[in-house]
């Protein structure tokens, strides 16, 4: 608060004057002597006042800070600015390795030998067929298997097989099993196959049928011929 000012001195006492007389008590005729002026006491003159002692000029007022709404929080003090520190020097980056001798270039690859030309594999040819039986005066002949008594023999009877398939399965046998086979062919698929057990001795015409024999020396040495009919060659 701003200083108070000093106190004024108190005014000083003045002389009583004493009251005039009335007028009706004086005597019309006469005028009424004014008295003397009584002489006022002297009285020293008033001593200026002090002056007041120099002071600063007073501060304007401090506004008052506004006070904090409920739903605001209060504001952080503020804080000294903290002092810089120098930036971190980066690291050095690892000496680089010395350089390396070149390698010498690689031979050029000498190119592959040639290869030989392939040559065509030779066909396996089909096993060809036994021959058919013959004697001097028919030459070959065809027909059904028949033993020296010019009866069928022994045998074992298979269908569906071919010609060859039948001569094969006759060659699969044991030796003394199979001599000779006999086929027929009765319609496009009716396939008859008779492997004998019997030397065959004699052919007996048929149409549709085949006796062959196996190619062994003494198998065809046993061949006598063509079946006699009536006592006439069966000729082919």
């Amino acid at each position: 608060p701003p200083p108070s000012p000093p106190p004024s001195p108190p005014p000083l006492p003045l002389p009583s004057i004493p009251p005039l007389p009335p007028a009706s008590s004086l005597p019309p005729s006469l005028p009424s002597p004014s008295p003397p002026p009584s002489p006022l006491p002297s009285t020293p003159p008033p001593s200026p006042p002090p002056s007041p002692p120099q002071l600063p000029p007073p501060l304007p007022p401090s506004s008052p800070s506004p006070s904090p709404s409920p739903s605001q929080p209060p504001p952080p003090p503020p804080t000294s600015p903290q002092p810089m520190s120098p930036p971190a020097r980066p690291p050095r980056p690892p000496p680089a390795p010395p350089p390396q001798p070149p390698l010498p270039p690689l031979p050029p690859k000498s190119p592959p030998p040639p290869q030989p030309p392939m040559l065509p594999q030779p066909s396996v040819p089909p096993p060809a067929l036994w021959p058919l039986p013959q004697n001097v005066t028919s030459g070959w002949i065809r027909g059904a298997c028949r033993t020296r008594e010019a009866n069928q023999g022994s045998f074992d009877k298979i269908f569906g097989l071919s010609e060859l398939e039948c001569q094969l399965r006759c060659e699969s046998n044991a030796k003394a099993a199979c001599v000779a086979f006999e086929h027929s062919q009765h319609g496009p698929t009716g396939h008859v196959c008779e492997l004998h057990k019997e030397p065959v001795r004699q052919v007996y015409k048929m149409p549709g049928h085949v006796c062959r024999i196996k190619p062994l020396p003494h198998l065809i040495t046993e061949f006598v011929g063509v079946l006699l009919v009536d006592g006439v060659a069966n000729s082919p």
